[in-house]
């Protein structure tokens, strides 16, 4: 799941992983939403998180599976000298 496209430019990547715990895919559907929840919610809020990384200009990426466990990316454009 993506939070949108990156323009074009350099960027800082930020990667951390659990291998051993895996999304709701209900959950994983809305995980961007501020404040969702559900009867089976069994997951974070990110919503703040994603509300920094896009004001910065940055995407967020949320990739969940049973196989690899839950990956997420913040990728921030890279500062100017």
């Amino acid at each position: 799941m993506y939070s949108g496209e990156l323009a074009a430019g350099s960027y800082g990547l930020i990667r951390v992983a659990n291998p051993k715990y895996r999304l709701n895919p209900e959950v994983l559907a809305h995980l961007f939403e501020p404040l969702y929840e559900s009867p089976s919610r069994a997951g974070p809020d990110i919503s703040p998180i994603y509300g920094i990384v896009s004001s910065l200009g940055g995407r967020l990426h949320v990739d969940s599976s049973e196989a690899a466990g839950t990956t997420f990316e913040i990728w921030l454009p890279a500062a100017g000298e």
